[in-house]
C-alpha cells in the first residue's frame, strides 16, 4: 500500500526538536496555554514496532550539480509506526432507543483484525468511565492513561476485543472534554517519546457533551484542548460522528485537531469500519516525518516544494503547499503540521487520493529553493 517516494535535501535539513511534554496535570479541568500541549504525564507503554506512515530517512545520495539545481542530497521514504488511540463514547444512548454499540464494536473487532492493519498500534478509553472515586467523570485523570494499553494489531487484536466486550453503554452522562484532554495529553506524551512515529487519536460518539463544568460542554472549548494538541506536536483528532449525534458540533472539534471535518455515520453506523479504514489510508499514504539532517543549520521551511510524477509519466507537477487542511480546498497541495516549527508534511485530501491510487506514484520533496504556495 506505500509508494516509495523520493525527497531531495539542498545539503540537509534541520534537527527535529525533541520535544518536551507540558506540565503534569492535577486531575484538572483546565488546558494547557502557550502552546503546550494538554497537561502532560508519562506516555503508556506499549509495542513501538512495525506500522504505517511515512518518513524521509536519509539513505546518502548523490549531488546533482549544476547552478540551477537547488538539492543536493537524495533520500528514500521508508514506513513509521502508526500509533492510534481511539475514544470511544459507553454513554447510554449508545444503547437505547436504538442499539448502537453492538454494530460499532464489531466494526471495530473487524478493523483490528483486518490484515490490512499490520503493524498498527491500537490503544483504547472509554467514556464516562462509572462510579469515579472523585465522582466526577470529566477529570481529566481518569483518561490518562488510556484503558488499554498500546497493542500492535492484528496480532493482538484479541485483547481489544475483550476489552470492548467488557464494557457496556451505561454511562450517564458525555464527558467529551475530560475524555479528549487526558487521551491527548497521553498521545503528546507518547509522541514526545517517539518523533519518528505518527500518533493520532480518533473519537467516536453519538452525542453533544455534557456532564463537565461552564464552558466545557462546549465544542469550541474542545476544540481548543484539539488544536493545542495539534500545535504542540502535530498529534491530530479524528472524529466519528455516530447516530445521535450532532455533525455540526463534531465538525468543529475535528477542525480543531486538524482533520477538517467529522466522518459521518449517523445514516448509517454500518459505514463505521469503512471510516476507520479511510483514516488509516490517508495516515499510510499522505503522512511524512522529516528526519534529522546532516546539518541543523541549513533547513529553512520557507523553501520546500513538493513534486508529484504519476506512474508512466515522465512529467512531473508540483503541488502548492497550502497553509493548512482547510486551505487546501478541493485543489492539489501539501501543508506542515506546523509551520513555524514543522515536524511532518501532510498531502492535501485530492493530492492524497491520487498518490494513493496510483500505483507508481513518485514524489519528490525539493529543498532549497522559494515555496510556491497556492
Amino acid at each position: 500500500m506505500f509508494r516509495f517516494i523520493c525527497i531531495l535535501f539542498v545539503s540537509s535539513i534541520w534537527m527535529l526538536g525533541a520535544a518536551c511534554g507540558g506540565e503534569d496535570g492535577a486531575g484538572g479541568n483546565e488546558p494547557s496555554t502557550g502552546g503546550q500541549p494538554p497537561g502532560g504525564g508519562a506516555p503508556i507503554g506499549g509495542d513501538s514496532t512495525g506500522g504505517m506512515g511515512g518518513t524521509f530517512n536519509p539513505s546518502g545520495g548523490g549531488d546533482s550539480g549544476g547552478a540551477d539545481t537547488c538539492a543536493a542530497e537524495e533520500v528514500q521514504a521508508e514506513t513509521v509506526p502508526l500509533n492510534i488511540i481511539v475514544l470511544l463514547d459507553r454513554s447510554g444512548s449508545m444503547a437505547q432507543p436504538v442499539d448502537l454499540w453492538t454494530p460499532v464494536e464489531a466494526a471495530l473487532n473487524d478493523f483490528f483484525s483486518d490484515p490490512n492493519s499490520a503493524g498498527i498500534n491500537v490503544s483504547m478509553s472509554f467514556f464516562p468511565i462509572d462510579s469515579p472515586p472523585d465522582n466526577n467523570t470529566c477529570n481529566i485523570s481518569h483518561y490518562d492513561p488510556a484503558h488499554v494499553p498500546f497493542t500492535d494489531i492484528p496480532a493482538n487484536a484479541s485483547v481489544l476485543a475483550s476489552a470492548i466486550s467488557a464494557e457496556n453503554p451505561l454511562g450517564t452522562d458525555t464527558p467529551t472534554y475530560g475524555a479528549l484532554y487526558g487521551t491527548l495529553q497521553q498521545a503528546n506524551a507518547y509522541q514526545d517519546l517517539h518523533l519518528d512515529e505518527v500518533v493520532v487519536v480518533v473519537l467516536a460518539s453519538d452525542g453533544d457533551p455534557n456532564g463537565c463544568t461552564g464552558t466545557q460542554n462546549d465544542p469550541s472549548t474542545i476544540a481548543g484542548i484539539a488544536q493545542i494538541a495539534l500545535n504542540y506536536n502535530g498529534v491530530r483528532t479524528f472524529v466519528i460522528a455516530i447516530q445521535g449525534a450532532n455533525v455540526a458540533n463534531l465538525d468543529i472539534i475535528a477542525a480543531g485537531g486538524g482533520t477538517g471535518q467529522a466522518f459521518d455515520v449517523t445514516g448509517n453506523t454500518s459505514q463505521f469500519k469503512q471510516k476507520m479504514e479511510e483514516i488509516r489510508e490517508q495516515l499510510v499514504a499522505c503522512e511524512f516525518v522529516i528526519p534529522a539532517p546532516t546539518n541543523p543549520d541549513e533547513f529553512d521551511p520557507l523553501k520546500v516544494n513538493v513534486e508529484y510524477t504519476p506512474g508512466g509519466s515522465n512529467t512531473p507537477e508540483e503541488f502548492p503547499q497550502a497553509d493548512n487542511l482547510q486551505d487546501c480546498g478541493d485543489e492539489d497541495g501539501w501543508y506542515y503540521d506546523d509551520p513555524i516549527n514543522p515536524t511532518k508534511v501532510f498531502l492535501c485530501p485530492k493530492s492524497c487520493e491520487r498518490v494513493q491510487l496510483d500505483t507508481d506514484a513518485n514524489v519528490k520533496i525539493l529543498f532549497g529553493c522559494p515555496t510556491r504556495v497556492n
